[in-house]
């Protein structure tokens, strides 16, 4: 698997589900992703050499988010 590339491949998508399982399974991280709005989400460190679309976990995120907002990711039904 690589895990630099330029265009999203294997570990992109690999990273980005992990995120998606996070968000739908920790209604901590939903309610304060969503908290956030439409704000521009940006990143908290330095840019490392590699500029694969996975290290810039802030637009997945802002992705995501928008996803969420469109009712295209769901949070899955708590059973009581």
């Amino acid at each position: 698997m690589t895990y630099c590339s330029e265009k999203p491949d294997d570990h992109f998508y690999l990273i980005r589900e992990a995120m998606i399982k996070k968000l739908r399974y920790n209604p901590e991280v939903r309610r304060v992703l969503l908290a956030t709005g439409n704000l521009k989400l940006k990143p908290d460190h330095h840019a490392e050499a590699c500029q694969a679309p996975e290290w810039k976990y802030y637009q997945l995120w802002m992705g995501i988010r928008r996803d969420v907002m469109r009712g295209q990711i769901l949070a899955p039904v708590m059973l009581p």
